[in-house]
């Protein structure tokens, strides 16, 4: 089961079923709204949807509380952003660059030393790290 969360191999392709991509985009977007409100209306959030009583804290602790929660608000908003890019990198636009950038053989004798090409660099570190598993 497992092997089904995980992929084995971590690159620009999606194994999985397109349903978990469907699922991932509102899960993001949720994460995104969460922390865009936690920063911006962080002690409303606090006393209404988290019922945190802050008038019965001191003023000092209060501000210190406020402060924690916008960072976990900060916080999901960077996750949230992170996997943005996950998702992006795992469409097309990822897999169309790379296949750009090898059809114009980018790796040559002035890029490369001995004139190899990037494929050639490619597969050799492929070669190094499947000898080290």
């Amino acid at each position: 089961m497992l092997t089904r969360l995980f992929p084995p191999r971590i690159d620009n392709s999606f194994p999985g079923i397109r349903l978990g991509l469907w699922l991932f985009v509102p899960h993001l977007a949720l994460r995104l709204l969460q922390g865009i409100n936690s920063i911006v209306m962080t002690e409303r959030v606090m006393v209404g949807a988290d019922g945190i009583p802050l008038a019965t804290y001191p003023p000092e602790a209060a501000a210190t509380a406020i402060s924690l929660f916008a960072l976990l608000g900060a916080d999901r908003l960077v996750i949230g952003a992170i996997g943005l890019v996950a998702l992006g990198c795992s469409s097309a636009t990822c897999s169309s660059t790379r296949r750009r950038c090898r059809s114009t053989r980018v790796g040559t004798s002035w890029a490369y030393p001995g004139g190899h090409t990037a494929d050639e660099y490619t597969a050799y570190f492929r070669r190094v790290l499947d000898d080290r598993r």
